[in-house]
């Protein structure tokens, strides 16, 4: 789950253990979902611990009692709290025997105040009817937290019990409040399909996006991908509805990841989207991409927006720092994504393209080769000349000896015909005399292949450049004519 849906879950959580909203807690927003969930340890910790001594002698006592009499004692006179209180302290067989002869308000008052870690094998040898009954209670009072609680600590055989008695709105209020979320895409799994379904549909239908988000984002591969695709099928209206959603709470590093694994056409439709469009939701995407590492997400969607807003996501990125812009880099390396990078890259301005530039040609090998390979079988190599003419000699003769020697017989043409293309030369030029003897080598007999004219117009603007000297054998094949 990111970072800030998780906080605001453990708010959540913490205001249910304190009797207090969540909207009371409001300040605690900016504190780090794991201190919060330590925090509500603590105080849960706490809570528990007081008294114990004392509790531990009244359930020695209770031994002695029969069972009819300790249950009738516990919900007249004890009540919920002192019972949640000594249930762990128990042994289990008594414990689910009192739980048995309690009506199933009485055990949802104690659920409330229990906390289901001092209590697990009890709540495991409870029958799966029993617990239905309770669940069927603390839904009643809307408590999903406490309902949250519990799930993990049941077999699937009362988890499929209790979910049949959930609504699609209370499914999706538990599932993000659950206390242990590796449980969830078991949960999903025991959906029926109807349930499954209308996980989305009823996103759209009460505004639950942030709590359907977190619940994506736990997922397995294909539970995920079902629910994916269902959300890239709504209509435009509810798009827009998700997207000011993001907008309006900073839900980005959780919507990018999913909108990445839509189908094509889908993801086409969600880049239509006016509201996608619009400036500062193009910013905000930059900006969580800078800061949650998510270019791999974005750069897909970039490639597939209109150029005015392409140009908008490459200012955005010209104005971000230098780690932040090797971020993109490095992280953009996959092959498939570094047509986007480049394309990218070329509508920056020009410190951010001399910044790309430099750091592609410093990068490591992987980088460096993964670029120029996509450059290549993409045929950007204009697009790539573009923002090598902000190199110095120096980082263009970096990016020139990473080129594998074998790859030149793709890459020097390309370079050629793109320089022809754009009037690169110097940029073109200064690549070819970066290159190393063997490099030199084969690129004199990719030369001699070339057109007469070609080779003629290269000879031209070696000599204009001041660079045919440094060509070596590939001045002298041009020379030959």
């Amino acid at each position: 789950m990111p970072a800030g849906l998780r906080t605001r879950s453990e708010i959540v959580k913490l205001g249910r253990l304190l009797g207090t909203a969540s909207a009371e807690l409001v300040f605690l927003e900016d504190v780090e979902a794991e201190e919060l969930a330590l925090l509500r340890e603590q105080v849960a910790n706490r809570l528990f611990e007081a008294d114990r001594d004392a509790l531990l002698r009244v359930a020695a006592a209770s031994r002695l009692l029969p069972g009819a009499l300790a249950a009738a004692i516990g919900q007249r006179y004890f009540g919920a709290l002192l019972c949640a209180r000594i249930a762990g302290l128990l042994d289990v067989s008594r414990a689910v025997e009192l739980a048995g002869r309690l009506p199933a308000d009485f055990l949802a008052d104690v659920a409330v105040e229990l906390d289901p870690r001092r209590a697990s094998a009890v709540i495991a040898g409870i029958p799966a009817t029993q617990i239905r009954d309770v669940a069927i209670e603390l839904l009643a009072r809307k408590e999903y937290v406490v309902m949250g609680r519990f799930i993990g600590y049941l077999a699937d055989e009362t988890i499929a019990q209790v979910l049949e008695q959930l609504g699609d709105e209370e499914l999706l209020r538990v599932a993000f409040v659950l206390e242990d979320k590796r449980a969830l895409d078991g949960v999903v799994r025991l959906l029926s399909d109807r349930q499954r379904h209308a996980i989305i549909r009823t996103a759209a239908e009460f505004d639950l996006w942030p709590e359907t988000l977190e619940l994506l984002s736990h997922l397995g591969p294909a539970s995920r991908r079902e629910l994916i695709q269902l959300t890239g099928a709504l209509d435009a209206a509810v798009l827009d509805r998700l997207v000011a959603v993001a907008q309006d709470q900073g839900l980005w590093d959780a919507l990018l990841p999913l909108v990445r694994e839509m189908d094509s056409d889908a993801r086409r439709r969600f880049v239509a989207l006016p509201s996608v469009r619009r400036v500062a939701v193009l910013d905000a995407l930059v900006a969580a991409s800078a800061e949650h590492g998510l270019w791999p997400e974005l750069l897909p969607l970039v490639a597939l927006l209109p150029a005015a807003a392409r140009r908008r996501v490459a200012a955005s990125a010209s104005r971000l720092e230098r780690p932040l812009l090797e971020r993109i880099v490095c992280n953009g390396w996959e092959p498939d994504l570094w047509p986007a990078l480049v394309d990218l890259a070329v509508e920056m301005d020009e410190d951010g393209q001399r910044v790309v530039g430099e750091l592609i040609a410093r990068g490591p090998d992987r980088v460096v080769r993964g670029t120029i390979a996509s450059v290549t079988a993409g045929q950007r190599w204009p697009e790539m000349l573009a923002i090598a003419r902000y190199l110095p000699a120096r980082e263009l003769g970096r990016l020139a000896q990473r080129v594998r020697v074998s790859d030149l017989d793709a890459v020097a043409p390309q370079v050629v015909a793109a320089a022809v293309q754009t009037g690169e030369w110097e940029a073109a030029l200064g690549l070819f005399s970066g290159l190393k003897a063997p490099q030199r080598r084969r690129l004199a007999r990719v030369a001699g292949e070339l057109d007469a004219d070609l080779r003629a117009l290269l000879l031209e603007q070696a000599r204009a450049l001041g660079v045919f000297e440094q060509l070596g054998e590939v001045g002298a094949v041009l020379e030959a004519g």
